[in-house]
């Protein structure tokens, strides 16, 4: 039985070199400990799926403002289990896009309430500061935000002045015998 060693000869090759048959430690060029594993799995994990009564409570949580103790126990979901499944990365992104969400619909009134308040407020400086954040809400729609990092090298040019020494002058000698 001829059984490929792991030379980088083909069984023909190898047996002409040598001479023998190869076995799978006679002549490699490393030694191989105990059988190789393969460094990945090879069906890709699936994503564990969040109980729909964790779901509910961690819902009720955002929107409610709720602990995890209360929300958990009106929604059936014990405190030791709350407690580990926020813990877990499929919770914590599933909060995140929760939190998100509930954001992006609490905000969607903001341009309506100043609006109201431009039109309608007794307080002219509140009917001032409504305009301007209108406008800058127009203009942060369009600009791309400030903390979003983007390829490439920053440059800084600094100009350092060198301090100057001033000396003091010599006092002028006034001659009195004019």
């Amino acid at each position: 039985m001829i059984v490929r060693c792991g030379c980088g000869y083909g069984l023909r090759e190898c047996e002409r070199m040598r001479g023998i048959r190869c076995l799978a430690l006679a002549h490699s060029r490393m030694p191989m400990f105990g059988t190789p594993i393969a460094a990945s799995r090879r069906e890709p994990a699936r994503a564990v799926r969040l109980p729909e009564a964790l779901k509910r409570a961690i819902i009720e949580m955002i929107e409610t403002g709720a602990d995890f103790i209360s929300a958990g126990k009106r929604h059936g979901v014990k405190p030791q289990g709350m407690r580990r499944w926020l813990g877990r990365a499929e919770c914590i992104s599933f909060l995140r896009r929760e939190r998100a969400r509930f954001r992006a619909t609490v905000c969607a009134q903001n341009e309506a309430t100043l609006v109201d308040i431009r039109d309608n407020a007794e307080n002219s400086m509140a009917r001032v500061h409504a305009v301007r954040t209108l406008e800058n809400l127009a203009d942060g729609e369009m600009a791309r935000p400030s903390n979003t990092q983007t390829p490439g090298v920053v440059l800084k040019i600094v100009n350092v002045v060198p301090a100057t020494i001033e000396t003091p002058k010599a006092p002028q000698i006034i001659d009195a015998s004019d």
